[in-house]
């Protein structure tokens, strides 16, 4: 399952600052929530792959994923 994971990460960087960049943010967040990570969990993989914030500043933290979704 680490392809996917990988797949998907490369597929939300590729959307930063688009108008879908927020709904795929939540879904994959969705998805790996009820897959049993934590929100912090996603976070921290989110932050050390990279990932884009919604202002593109700053880190991701598991209290703004919980909101997101």
């Amino acid at each position: 399952d680490t392809n996917n994971v990988t797949d998907n990460l490369t597929e939300l960087r590729s959307l930063a600052g688009t108008l879908e960049y927020k709904a795929a943010l939540a879904k994959e967040a969705q998805r790996l929530h009820a897959e049993g990570r934590s929100f912090e969990a996603i976070a921290q993989m989110w932050n050390t792959e990279r990932i884009p914030t919604l202002s593109e500043k700053g880190r991701w933290h598991g209290k703004t994923l919980s909101r997101l979704i």
